[in-house]
């Protein structure tokens, strides 16, 4: 398996938050680890080697990393996952794993940009229209809901939607919305 560094602006800022609210597990961070099928429009399915994905990846998963030794170490259920952005949440709703969290962060008169965090359990204090600022602890991973290789993991997935489109409210929505969805490493 290969690391592969990338670095879009935004996620220097969230892995520093990220190391730093889950101590003592992150201390050796190294790099983030994708495996293939973790990155977006990948259609491998990283939990069962040889199999794919019936659509391509909608985002990227944050699932493991590299410590400073160069070992392997997988995230787990309860990581504190920060927001990306100053923003609005503007849905929440169930997905296969947990719940999916959906914020919405600008507004250039026509266009909105919004981020969405798939698999984990929202704080209490999240709700629907609550403003987060960036930095702001959104959620844990989820623990697993049903045995098998699949473990806990944040999604998250990037997004353009003009201003007068509903948010989703799960994410078959996603598919059929005018939503655009966007690499979050581009």
């Amino acid at each position: 398996m290969k690391t592969v560094t990338i670095k879009p602006p935004w996620l220097l800022g969230f892995t520093r938050r990220f190391i730093s609210l889950n101590q003592p597990l992150m201390q050796d961070f190294g790099a983030w680890h994708f495996q293939p099928g973790m990155r977006f429009q990948e259609k491998a399915q990283w939990w069962r080697p040889g199999f794919s994905r019936s659509t391509p990846h909608e985002g990227v998963d944050f699932c493991c990393f590299k410590d400073k030794a160069g070992e392997l170490v997988y995230l787990r259920p309860g990581c504190k996952i920060p927001a990306l952005f100053k923003g609005r949440v503007a849905a929440l709703f169930d997905d296969f794993l947990g719940r999916s969290l959906y914020i919405v962060h600008k507004d250039n008169g026509c266009q909105l940009s919004g981020t969405i965090y798939a698999h984990i359990q929202p704080v209490p204090e999240i709700t629907v229209g609550r403003v987060v600022e960036a930095g702001e602890v959104v959620g844990v991973t989820a623990p697993q809901r049903r045995s098998g290789p699949l473990r806990s993991h944040l999604h998250l997935s990037m997004c353009r939607a003009a201003k007068n489109v509903p948010p989703p409210t799960d994410w078959q929505t996603i598919h059929h919305l005018p939503i655009e969805l966007i690499n979050p490493f581009s």
